[in-house]
């Protein structure tokens, strides 16, 4: 149907045809729009995801068990130079403490126990920096998502 000048309505509107859906298998052969994929089409191989296998993940997870937390070069730096007390029983808190940062979803946390702070990535366990609380009264935290007392 043609319009006043010639021109059809419908395209005054929208000048463009109409996209066709097409669907791409992974055998290379594209399927027009009236082609529907059957199960005998459609790929047989096992789609590789990207995403590390269970086995991996149970074998990374009994490891941080073994070793619950890692500590930065600064981090070791810091607690040196500014005595702070940390013991095992402090190392087992701050496990802890990460634990339950992680169930919370935190990527960059501040872990206080007792009278230190510390800065940890949540995601590798590691702790990236520590200082006295008493330094925490006049500073400011900053990157951090979470906070929590372990």
């Amino acid at each position: 149907m043609t319009g006043i000048n010639g021109i059809d309505p419908i395209r005054k509107i929208n000048p463009y045809p109409p996209i066709q859906p097409v669907d791409v298998v992974n055998s290379g052969r594209v399927r027009g729009p009236n082609e529907i994929a059957t199960p005998s089409s459609l790929p047989t191989k096992p789609v590789d995801t990207g995403t590390t296998p269970f086995a991996d993940v149970l074998k990374q997870t009994q490891s941080r068990n073994e070793n619950p937390v890692e500590f930065s070069r600064h981090a070791i730096d810091r607690i040196s130079q500014r005595s702070l007390p940390f013991g095992r029983n402090e190392i087992q808190r701050l496990g802890e403490g990460i634990e339950r940062a992680a169930t919370k979803g935190s990527k960059t946390s501040a872990v206080v126990i007792d009278d230190m702070a510390m800065v940890v990535a949540v995601n590798n366990r590691t702790v990236i920096t520590a200082m006295p609380v008493e330094q925490l009264k006049n500073g400011v935290l900053t990157n951090i998502d979470s906070m929590l007392f372990a």
